[in-house]
This record gives C-alpha cells, sequence and structure tokens, in this order.
C-alpha cells in the first residue's frame, strides 16, 4: 500500500495473533506534547506544559522532555502506586505565570521573585531590570562597539537567596570578572553562535564567557584579544588561538607541508611519484604557540607538556625531515636539554621520544629485552608476544595506553577485538584488504608510541609485582625525509645499513593536507609490518621488535576508488650465516651440473657425430645444436636444482614445524622487498625458473615424441597358393595401442589433485600465514606421497596380480599380430620391437590363434626372438648409421616427390617399398653391399648403461648398426616407452608439481593451483595426441581416420 505523505503505516499484532496497523504522522507534536518514542506517538506534557527540544534524537526534531514555560512555577504533585506501576504519573504540574509587578520565576521555577530589591527604583549598571518583551529579568550590558583595546565590562544576572531560608529572593547583577564578558544573543553572526578567537559561545546571561586563552580578553566589540606583550597566533578556522610571550627561535617556514607521492627511492620521487608542497593552516594553527610554550617551558597552569608534545606530533608530519621548521625547533630542544627520562639520552625531559642517536645495526639488535620465548609454556618463559599503544591527539593531549588489537587494521571492517592471534609466539599473520580512504576523513586521527610488554623476570628490577614493563619499539618510517633523500625507502637487505629509526607514528594523516582551501591531501599507511626476530646467539630471546610503515600520499580529487592495504606480522630470524652456506652448495650443485651437462650433451653429439653440419673450420652451426643444447641445459638444472630447492624447503619445514623449544624461525618475508632484497627472491625465482626450463624441456621432448619415425614391419604371408593379401587390421590394432600409450600416464592425475588440494587445505588452515617455503615443501610432499602411493599399487597389485605393464602388453601384441616396430626418435638412435610371430599364421581364427598360444606353452615353436637359434630378445635398442638413416630418408623424399592427387596408391607403394626394405635389413637378405647397411647384435657395456655413452664402436667412421638388447629394468619397463608420456612420467610429475607451486605461489589459493595444474594436464595431453596422430599417419602410411 502507497501511504500519503503525511503517515508512516506499520503492520503490529492484535489479539489471538492478528496484525493491524498503525498510523505515525509525520508533523510535529503540539507545544503540550512530546514524541514518546516507547509508543511511536505523541504524549501531552503535565498540566499543560510546553514541551521543548533537549535532544537532536527526537522523531521529526520534536522535544523530548517537558518543562513549564519560563514565566510559569512548577510544582510537584503525588502520585499513586497505581499511576507509578502503569507508567501514567505526571509528577509535576505548572501553576499560573508570576508576571506581575514585575516579578519573575525563579530560576528552579518554584516561586515568584522581583527582579530587584522592593522598593529600590534605581536603574543603573549592577541592578537588573524587567524586559516586557521576554517577561525575563536582564542586566544591562554595553552594546557591541568598535574595538578599543579596552577590556568591555558586563554584568551577569544572578540569584539572592535569603540567609535564613535559602529560599531566593530576588534577581541582582554582578561583574564579571576582568577580561570575561556575557554573551547575548545580539552577539550572534548566524542566529546559532557567537565566534571569536576560533571559539564557539552560546548566549547565556547568567555565565561570564573567558576567551580561548588566559592571556585573552574581551575587547569592547566583544572580540578576543591578547593583553599586552602577548602575541596571537593559531587559525581560527581550525581551532581556539592562543596568546604567545616570545617567539620560538625558529618561527619561519613553519606551515609548509611537503607531499611524496608515490615515492621510490633515492633524493625525490621517481617514475610517477611527484613531490608538492601545502600551505598548511593546521601547522600554521598549532606550530608557533607549541614551538613556544615548549621552549619556554614553565610548569603554570595549563599543560605546557601537551605543547612539546604538539611540537613532536608536527615533527612526525613532516616525516622527521630535519630541514623543517618543527623538526629543527624539536631538535635544538633535544639538545639544549640534559634532563632525560628513564636514562634514555634520547628521551630528554618535557619532550617526547622521536629520533634514536644510535646506528641501525645497534637499534635492531639491542639486548635490552629479558623474556625468554617458548612454543609452549615454560617456566620464566612466554609463549605471546604483547604490545602497548601510547596515544595521543593532535593537539598533544594524552589519551592513554592501550593494548594492540587490531589498531593497524584501521580501515578494515573486520573485528579482531583483543583476541590477536598473531601475538603467540612464531604465529604469522598477513591482511591484505581494501580501503575506501575517503572513509578516513571524518576520523580522528591519533599519533602512538608503541611498546613491547618486557615479562622477563628480570625486567622490572624495582616493582616487578605491581608495574608493567615495556620496551619501546623502534620504527622503521620508509617515507622518513633527510635533505631531500628517502633514506629508509630500502631495495635491498644491503640498504639497512644507513636506516634511520624514529618512535612515533600515526596511521592516517587527514590534518596536515589542509588548506584555506579546503583538505587538499590525505596520507595513509599503505604497509605496515611488525618485525619479530630471534637473536641469532640465543634463539629464546628477541631483538628488538621493528615497525617498519610506509605512507601514501592521496589528492582529494583523486580518492575515487579503493585502495589496497597490508598489515603483516612476521616472526623470523636472521640468516646470513644460512644463506652462506647455500651460496657455497650452489657452487657445487653448479660444478655438478656442469659435468652432467658435458656429459649429456658428449653423448648426444656422439649419436649426432654425422648429421650435424660444420663449417671449415669444424665448429658446430646446425640450429639442431642450439636449441638442443639449451634444452639439455634447461633439464640438467630441473635435475639438480630442483631436488636442491627442495631440500632448502624440507629443511626450514622439518626444523621448524618439529621443534619443542626454540630452536629457528623462518627468514623474514620482507613486503617492502619484493626483489633481490628479498630473502625469498632466491625461492621465487627458483620455482619460476624451474618451472620455465621444465616447461621448455617438455614441450620439446613432446614435441619430439610427436616427430618421432613409426615404422611397421608385417612380416604375415598370404594363407595358400594365390597371392590374396593379408588383413591390414593387424597393423591398425598396433597402431592405435600405440597411439594410446603416446598420451597414458602411470599415475592418475586426478587422485594427485584430490589428495595434494585435500593435504594442503587443512595445512594452511590450522596455521598463519602461508610461507612459500614451507608450502612448497608441503605441496611437493605430499605430491611425492602421491606417486609413490599409486605407485606400490602398480608395481606390487596391479601389474603383478591384474595386468601386465604396457609396454610388454605393447611387444606381446606385436608378437600375436606378427607386426614389427621401428620406433625412431632420433635420426640415429631408436628401438626395434621384433614382432615376428612364431605362429604359422596371425590372420586367422580365435581357435587357430589359442591353438598356436598352447603349442608355444609346449615348447613346440620356434623363439620369438630375432635370433631364434641362440636367444629370445625381442626389444632392442637401434643405433641407425648414416647409410641407413639416408635409405630411409631417401624412400620419403621419393614418396614425396612422386605424390599426385592418387595419394593412396602411393601411399600403398611407399608402405610396401618401406616394408621391402626393413625385411631386407633386418634378415640382411639380399646380404647388403654396403657396411652401414648391416648390424651388429651385442649386449651394452656397463658404462654404457649407467652413464647412457654412445658405443664406441658406433662412434667410428661409416659404422656398422648396432642392436643392443634392451631387457626390462627393475620397474619392468622398456627403454622405448621414452617415446611415449610413460618414459617420461618423472618429468611429467616434475611439471605438474612446478605447475601448482607456481601458481599456488601467484595465487595462494589451493582451488587455483588445482584448477590449473588440471588444465595443464589436459592442454599437454590434447596437443600430444593431436599431433602424434598426424604424425603417425604421415610415417606409418595409415589413414588418421583408422586411428583412434
Amino acid at each position: 500500500m502507497r501511504l500519503g505523505p503525511k503517515v508512516l503505516a506499520f503492520a503490529l499484532p492484535l489479539s489471538k495473533g492478528a496484525i493491524n496497523t498503525i498510523t505515525v504522522h509525520n508533523d510535529s507534536c503540539s507545544s503540550t506534547s512530546v514524541w514518546d518514542y516507547a509508543g511511536l506517538v505523541c504524549s501531552d506534557c503535565f498540566g499543560g506544559s510546553t514541551g521543548i527540544q533537549v535532544s537532536s534524537a527526537g522523531y521529526n526534531a520534536n522535544p523530548l522532555l517537558c518543562t513549564c514555560p519560563s514565566t510559569s512555577l512548577r510544582s510537584d504533585v503525588e502520585c499513586s502506586v497505581e499511576s507509578m506501576l502503569q507508567g501514567t504519573c505526571q509528577g509535576s504540574v505548572c501553576s499560573s505565570e508570576c508576571v506581575s509587578s514585575s516579578r519573575v520565576a525563579s530560576f528552579d521555577q518554584s516561586q515568584c521573585v522581583p527582579c530587584s530589591i522592593e522598593g529600590d527604583t534605581k536603574q543603573h549598571y549592577g541592578f537588573p531590570s524587567f524586559d516586557a518583551n521576554s517577561n525575563e529579568c536582564k542586566c544591562e550590558n554595553p552594546p557591541k562597539s568598535l574595538p578599543s583595546g579596552e577590556r568591555v565590562i558586563t554584568y551577569r544576572l544572578v540569584e539572592i537567596y535569603d540567609t535564613d531560608s535559602g529560599l531566593p529572593i530576588h534577581y541582582d547583577c554582578l561583574r564579571c570578572p576582568k577580561g570575561t564578558a556575557v554573551i547575548t544573543e545580539d552577539l550572534y553572526d548566524n542566529g546559532s553562535f557567537f565566534s571569536t578567537a576560533g571559539a564557539l559561545f552560546i548566549a547565556d546571561d547568567t555565565t561570564c564567557a573567558s576567551c580561548p586563552d588566559p592571556h585573552m580578553y574581551f575587547d569592547t566589540d566583544y572580540s578576543c584579544k591578547c593583553a599586552d606583550g602577548f602575541l596571537m597566533t593559531g587559525e581560527a578556522a581550525v581551532g581556539p588561538q592562543s596568546c604567545i610571550e616570545s617567539y620560538p627561535s625558529v618561527a619561519s617556514g613553519y606551515s609548509k607541508a611537503v607531499f611524496n607521492q608515490g615515492a621510490k627511492n633515492g633524493a625525490s620521487a621517481d617514475g610517477d611519484g611527484r613531490i608538492f608542497t601545502l600551505d598548511s593552516i593546521t601547522f600554521s594553527h598549532y606550530y608557533l604557540r607549541a614551538a613556544s610554550q615548549c621552549e619556554f617551558f614553565q610548569w603554570v597552569p595549563g599543560d605546557r607538556l601537551q605543547s612539546c608534545q604538539v611540537l613532536g606530533n608536527l615533527c612526525v608530519l613532516n616525516m622527521y625531515d630535519e630541514d623543517s621548521a618543527a623538526c629543527k625547533q624539536f631538535l635544538a630542544l633535544s639538545q639544549s636539554r640534559s634532563i632525560t627520562y628513564h636514562s634514555q639520552e634520547e628521551w630528554k625531559h618535557t619532550l617526547p621520544w622521536l629520533y634514536y642517536a644510535d646506528e641501525a645495526h645497534d637499534v635492531i639488535n639491542d639486548r635490552g629485552l629479558k623474556m625468554k620465548m617458548a612454543f609452549s609454556v615454560e617456566d620464566n618463559s612466554s609463549t605471546d608476544v604483547s604490545f602497548k599503544l601510547a596515544k595521543y591527539k593532535l593537539d598533544g593531549s594524552f589519551v592513554g595506553m592501550e593494548d594492540v588489537t587490531n589498531q593497524f587494521e584501521f580501515c578494515s571492517d573486520s573485528n579482531s577485538g583483543g583476541d590477536v592471534k598473531w601475538k603467540t609466539f612464531g604465529e604469522g599473520y598477513r591482511l591484505e584488504y581494501t580501503c575506501d580512504i575517503e572513509r578516513l576523513l571524518a576520523k580522528e586521527m591519533f599519533f602512538y608510541d608503541m611498546y613491547v610488554v618486557d615479562n622477563g623476570p628480570e625486567a622490572c628490577k624495582p616493582d616487578p609485582i605491581n608495574s608493567v614493563c615495556l620496551y619501546p619499539v623502534p620504527v622503521l618510517n620508509r617515507n622518513f625525509a633527510e635533505k631531500g633523500g628517502l633514506p629508509n625507502m630500502n631495495q635491498y637487505l644491503s640498504d639497512e645499513v644507513n636506516d634511520r629509526y624514529t618512535r612515533r607514528f600515526f596511521l592516517f594523516d587527514n590534518k596536515s593536507g589542509e588548506t584555506t582551501a579546503g583538505l587538499e591531501a590525505v596520507r595513509y599507511a599503505k604497509k605496515i609490518m611488525l618485525l619479530i626476530q630471534i637473536q641469532s646467539e640465543n634463539p629464546t630471546r628477541l631483538n628488538p621488535p621493528r615497525l617498519i610503515i610506509e605512507y601514501e600520499t592521496e589528492t582529494i580529487p583523486s580518492l575515487s576508488g579503493s585502495r589496497s592495504l597490508l598489515f603483516k606480522v612476521d616472526y623470523s630470524m636472521k640468516t646470513d650465516t644460512f644463506w652462506n652456506s647455500i651460496q657455497i652448495l650452489i657452487g657445487f650443485v653448479a660444478a655438478f651440473a656442469v659435468v652432467v651437462y658435458g656429459v649429456k650433451m658428449n653423448n648426444w653429439l656422439s649419436r649426432q657425430h654425422q648429421a650435424l653440419g660444420r663449417r671449415n673450420d669444424g665448429s658446430l652451426t646446425s640450429m639442431t645444436f642450439v636449441v638442443h643444447a639449451i634444452m639439455i641445459l634447461c633439464h640438467t638444472l630441473v635435475l639438480l636444482f630442483l631436488p636442491f630447492t627442495a631440500a632448502i624447503c624440507s629443511y626450514w619445514y622439518i626444523f621448524f614445524r618439529l621443534q619443542d623449544s626454540v630452536f629457528l624461525l623462518l627468514p623474514s618475508d620482507n613486503e617492502f622487498y619484493r626483489d633481490v632484497g628479498n630473502e625469498y627472491y632466491f625461492l621465487m625465482l627458483s620455482f619460476q625458473g624451474l618451472f620455465v626450463c621444465q616447461t621448455v624441456y617438455l614441450a620439446y621432448t613432446i614435441a619430439g615424441q610427436c616427430r618421432s619415425n613409426i615404422f611397421f614391419v608385417d612380416w604375415e604371408r598370404p594363407k595358400g597358393r594365390t597371392n590374396n593379401g593379408v588383413s591390414t587390421w593387424r597393423t591398425v590394432l598396433v597402431a592405435n595401442e600405440w597411439l594410446s600409450m603416446q598420451t597414458a600416464r602411470k599415475h592418475s592425475i586426478t587422485f594427485s589433485l584430490v589428495l595434494v588440494g585435500f593435504f594442503t587445505t587443512v595445512d594452511s588452515t590450522q596455521s598463519g600465514h602461508p610461507n612459500i617455503a614451507l608450502r612448497f615443501a608441503s605441496s611437493s610432499f605430499f605430491w611425492c606421497l602421491s606417486s609413490f602411493i599409486q605407485w606400490l599399487w602398480r608395481f606390487f597389485v596391479f601389474e603383478r596380480w591384474y595386468n601386465e605393464p604396457r609396454s610388454q602388453r605393447l611387444v606381446d601384441l606385436c608378437t600375436i599380430c606378427n607386426i614389427s616396430m621401428f620406433v625412431l626418435p632420433e635420426p640415429h638412435r631408436g628401438y626395434y620391437i621384433h614382432g615376428r610371430s612364431p605362429y604359422q599364421y596371425s590372420d586367422c581364427s580365435i581357435d587357430e590363434l589359442l591353438d598356436s598360444f598352447r603349442k608355444e606353452a609346449q615348447g613346440f615353436t620356434v623363439s620369438r626372438g630375432l635370433d631364434a637359434a641362440s636367444r629370445a630378445d625381442q626389444v632392442f635398442v637401434m643405433f641407425c648409421s648414416s647409410a641407413f638413416h639416408s635409405q630411409i630418408s631417401k624412400i620419403f623424399k621419393l614418396i614425396k616427390i612422386r605424390q599426385t592427387e592418387e595419394a593412396q596408391a602411393y601411399n600403398r607403394l611407399g608402405k610396401a617399398e618401406l616394408s621391402t626394405f626393413l625385411k631386407g635389413f633386418i634378415y640382411q637378405q639380399p646380404p647388403p653391399v654396403q657396411e652401414g647397411l648391416k648390424y651388429v647384435v651385442r649386449d651394452a657395456i656397463l658404462t654404457e648403461t649407467v652413464l647412457g655413452l654412445t658405443p664406441a664402436d658406433f662412434r667410428m667412421d661409416d659404422p656398422k648398426c648396432l642392436l643392443e638388447p634392451d631387457c626390462t629394468k627393475w620397474n619392468r619397463d622398456y627403454t622405448f616407452l621414452s617415446a611415449t608420456f610413460l618414459g617420461i612420467e618423472m618429468d611429467l610429475l616434475v611439471h605438474d608439481i612446478l605447475t601448482y607451486n607456481v601458481v599456488d605461489l601467484m595465487f595462494d589459493n589451493p582451488a587455483t593451483s588445482i584448477f590449473a595444474t588440471y588444465l595443464m594436464h589436459i592442454a599437454r595431453t590434447w596437443l600430444a595426441a593431436h599431433f602424434a596422430k598426424n604424425n603417425l599417419s604421415h610415417t606409418s602410411f595409415i589413414d588418421k581416420r583408422f586411428l583412434l
């Protein structure tokens, strides 16, 4: 239902659960009623009293309390107990007005009293007179006139009481104290108040108002002026002005506020950063009074300690720039005062502690903290690190001491309260959130001095029971300004030697950017990091915790949108010795990598000796050499540096997770050092570099697999005397089996991702801010655990009791189908699967085939091996001579030249020609003329097997082809699987691990990492299957429509 402009409708329950609609009027209540917010109605006042507004909380600006008119008397009435219980007792009634014979109601409206003593008709200053317009007694005060430099004399209205009864008997006018004045409504500037010297006054003829400074007086124009010998300071637009006796030593340039927007490092902001200056009315208002009163300090009424605090606050707002007026004045006062607080040289009497005089190394390695830390409750040890903040306002007033809870999340909607998990020793924390900076404009800014609570038994020696021992926390303000530069804007750890530590800080600044035109700039803490380090020589004790803050400046026109803020707590230790050891180990690993790389390159070069082109001077020029050299380098780096990196991460994971007493903490993950300066930069670079290397190498390897030459030789003979041909389906069957093996995996990627995702998610929910080293160690462990579980299942159960390995199944299938295979991933190295069947026919019925199996089992058939008379080896590693490779290339070249629209016919011719050549090569019939088309069968020697060396007799000029029997390894696999995914399972697993961890490093989300890893697996498999299918169709002369 649509309501009219005068009412609001609500649904309320009637009896027996019925709902009724009530009407709430939008009009103001009558003059004799007030707003009753209990029932959302206007209620009548007692006895005809008029309502007055006493609070803005009333609905529609209606008054909330009842009172009698100023000319009426009010008297209390007794109420019955029943009326009080029912809430209908009025309590008071208003009687008739007492405006007769110049009598008015007393202040408490208990009786009528005259304006002056009865019978006295004198009308002069000092006696009140009756004002018929307002029906009130008035003291006659001088009107506002031109300023004269003289104090205005005014009188305030007072009641005179009987000495016996204590009841008011008449009004009188008393002179206001010197310098004060009565403010009346005729002085109002805009109808609501009167302002002078930055103070606001409300009319009250019973009170003598004072100027905002004790050395001020009201002039005849009712403006506040400083007395002779004093100077007025301050900005009326900011707040109350004040009087000072003398100018401070530094009395120029104090209103200048410098803002560094987008500052990086160096003498000034670079890149998109800029420096700009504003004439701050905040500085102009506070500085002179604070600097003067703090310099000429006196313990007089009025807290001059507050002025020194203001001076310190202004220096903090100037980013401690010693060239600024506030900091220059502060440092001068600090040097002139010899008395200190708490025997701290930098903490001078009456002044706040702002600067550290010690070098950065001495500050952060101080041994003043006495408490011992532990992960579990122990005697004389602490499991929590607690902090306190001394809190001050901009005007220097001390707000109090408060525990650190969620103050550093000053623009976050979270309410962590007093339960702060990061206080638990070793429990890191990181919160990155967005903030609408406009929310800060209306908030009050504060300044803080931070302390850590020292719970050590020797910390508070004088009174350890009734006192709290606080240790000052040094603050590294990255925006600290010095001689036009930013010495704390560090990029590397080595930059910390010249750091300047300070004490006081703020979280946001919405005051120093105020000018006469309004607020033009605002500053806020963009990044806050609390760094807590244990001592290297005594891990149970702490170095001084450090608070690192980086501020950002925004101009008011650019405030639209949200900004990203960061608060982080980092528990760590110094790791200089550790990283020095790592550098030494890197040298050993790199040296070993050179050796491995040399061996791998030598093996490959020895196989490609006759294929690589050479210049006249004998240097290799083949692009194949360059590409393969890079790929081998990438693989070598992954083979050696991935285990090395994993060992580093596992070291931190094992010793950090399993320690009972404090032994070590993780290296600091300093958010301000995102490049070389960050201690985790080596790990981040390693993860990303290894991922790139493994991706490039794997892509190269898979591309090589997809370009392998695959040839099939069909040994089947036609049945009968007529040449009816043989079925090609046997060849298609073997080709499809090979194609399925091309992208088959020994391990289920789905099972691995589910297992890894489950455990990494559980592990991340049980700890604080995730550490990249621990995350890598944890996820890699679960990846390996998943792989190992699946290997155990396959090796001990599945392939032993349910099915044989895929490689053996292929060999058996080739034998049953009477098909031999040549797999040549490289021009001069490949594999030969001798599949010539010992049966009479393979293209036969199932009964005939089963009968052949039975005869073979009974020993009635020849051996399956290449040399039936001596051994049963069917799989060989084949080293191909240049003559063999040239003959294959020649056949393909002729096919390509002769190929026309009758492609299928020439495919049959090419297949027959190639098959004839390969059959003749295997059985050396007719005996080849060229030595390169002959072959030798021999076993590989131990060094060739272990180091993967190319046989020495193959490295000779014009060698014979060499066939080395390829026996199954300990894992029941043949070497020819290297031409499929099954043979590079370890490389695929490494790539999966690196993919998962790199994505996890970027997004810090297990679900995203799982999705990206699975997507990589799908893309890798689909591309390999697609190109392998095209290649198999091309090299085997099988129409790809027959390939699944």
